[in-house]
This record gives structure tokens, sequence and C-alpha cells, in this order.
């Protein structure tokens, strides 16, 4: 499911990130189950990918201090959107609030962007 925004916490190895609560309740019962975690992060304009899996620690309704957050992210993947051809008018109708704040201890980061070191732990030579 598509996530609109992340947050790296003070020390990097807690991260929060936030999915729409109209199209997240699978994802969430997924979680509440068994607390594992993959998320992708793509920048759209030059495929640049990474995956960050982890294990869930904490999930909450997000708040308004989350909700400026996230419009941010929103307005930054609809410029994003916009410089690949996707209509501005399309990508701006993404639903993403209300939210879940998924917060989760990062386990392992990968390289995903596409080539022949995908799939490799970021940092790996």
């Amino acid at each position: 499911m598509l996530g609109m925004g992340l947050k790296p916490h003070g020390c990097r190895h807690v991260v929060t990130v936030y999915l729409p609560q109209v199209s997240a309740e699978k994802t969430r019962n997924n979680l509440l189950d068994n607390g594992e975690i993959a998320v992708t992060v793509i920048r759209p304009i030059d495929h640049i990918s990474v995956q960050i899996k982890g294990k869930m620690t904490a999930i909450r309704a997000s708040d308004e201090t989350d909700r400026d957050l996230q419009s941010m992210f929103r307005s930054a993947l609809v410029e994003q959107f916009a410089l690949i051809g996707l209509p501005r008018a399309l990508t701006r109708r993404l639903i993403w609030w209300p939210s879940w704040a998924v917060t989760f201890e990062v386990r392992d980061v990968y390289t995903q962007t596409p080539g022949p070191r995908a799939g490799e732990p970021l940092g790996a030579s």
C-alpha cells in the first residue's frame, strides 16, 4: 500500500511511516498480528530505492503534527510524479488522511534501485 510520509527518529534506528486509514485495515491487522514490516522508499524521478525492514513497536492514530509532516511529503510526491508525467490533478487525489502512524525499529536496509545491486544490504560493496 502507498504510505504518505516517513519520519526517522533521533537514533535513526527507529522510523515512523504513515498509512491512510481508509486503505490500511488489512495492513494494520497484519502488523497487529506479527509486527513485521517492510517499507520501500522510492524517488520516482530517478528510481533510487531502498527497502527498510523491521519490527513494529507502536501504532496510533496520527495527530496534527503528523499531518503537517505528511502534507509536506504529499507536496513533494506530487511534484516528483509531475516530473515523470503524472498529472498533479491526479496525484493530489491520493488519499492520505486520516492516517495511522506506525513506528518500528529498523533491522535491515537494502538497496532496491533497479540494477545488479538490487537486494543487497545498503552499504555493501
